[in-house]
């Protein structure tokens, strides 16, 4: 059985991939990144209530070359997500991962 990390939640900054480094986790998955850095939707953007949750992350991270740049911090498998904004920023983004 292999289990990793969502994408999402404590996975944006260095620190935090790290702590899923050294956790038992197999695998360590970034936050979905997009083309350049984003700070997400304007806050409040979660609700959390007694039938469920709701959020509206706008995706924040750090932008695809900030996950790029720390692949060799890790001792674990390392994936990236992606997440461009149209299909043009996909295809720069993997290009990117390629070279």
């Amino acid at each position: 059985m292999i289990i990793y990390n969502a994408s999402g939640p404590r996975c944006t900054t260095l620190e935090e991939l790290k702590e899923i480094d050294n956790s038992d986790s197999c695998y360590i998955l970034t936050k979905s990144a997009t083309l350049e850095p984003r700070e997400g939707n304007p806050k409040p953007r979660f609700y959390d209530n007694k039938f469920g949750s709701v959020n509206s992350m706008g995706l924040p991270n750090k932008g695809i070359d900030y996950y790029i740049n720390i692949a060799n911090e890790f001792k674990k498998p390392y994936i990236i997500s992606m997440s461009g904004l149209n299909l043009d920023e996909n295809m720069i983004m993997i290009d990117k991962n390629m070279n």
